[in-house]
């Protein structure tokens, strides 16, 4: 297939890839059961953009996640009864409350990323070693250049 533009190939295989991203990606990284809870799409979010920016504030955490003031209020809330997220007043204006996994949270990551590996393996396990180096470098390539 010929392309005039490198965009159109993007926006060709982004489009052959969506549904399988949907059927075969999605339910690894967004379904978690630990310690007997079953963890919920936009609560792994959460969890995962708190362990990615290490502390962060609500606002931020819904700008950047396009989940709605109200309803990561509501998140959040969960988690933290769950122990795994804890809010911290900062110390020079106590109108902002910070963000940052409790060790049961950091645990909770540990857990989920070994537990990730474990299902995309399986999921990958036919590819061959050059195959896979493609998959990955592709992926590579692509997180640098956005």
């Amino acid at each position: 297939m010929k392309f005039r533009k490198n965009g159109e190939a993007v926006c060709y295989y982004i489009y052959k890839f969506m549904p399988e991203l949907y059927r075969h990606i999605f339910p690894v990284i967004h379904s978690l059961i630990w310690k007997g809870v079953h963890l919920r799409e936009n609560q792994i979010k959460v969890i995962m953009a708190v362990d990615y920016t290490k502390k962060t504030t609500s606002t931020e955490l819904s700008k950047a996640l396009n989940i709605p003031k109200g309803s990561l209020t509501t998140i959040i809330r969960a988690l933290v009864d769950k122990k795994i997220i804890k809010k911290s007043p900062d110390k020079n204006d106590e109108r902002i409350v910070y963000l940052t996994l409790t060790d049961e949270g950091k645990e909770l990551i540990e857990f989920k990323k070994n537990n990730d590996k474990l299902k995309f393996n399986g999921l990958f396990s036919s590819l061959s070693r050059k195959e896979m180096n493609k998959v990955t470098e592709g992926f590579e390539i692509f997180v640098k250049h956005l």
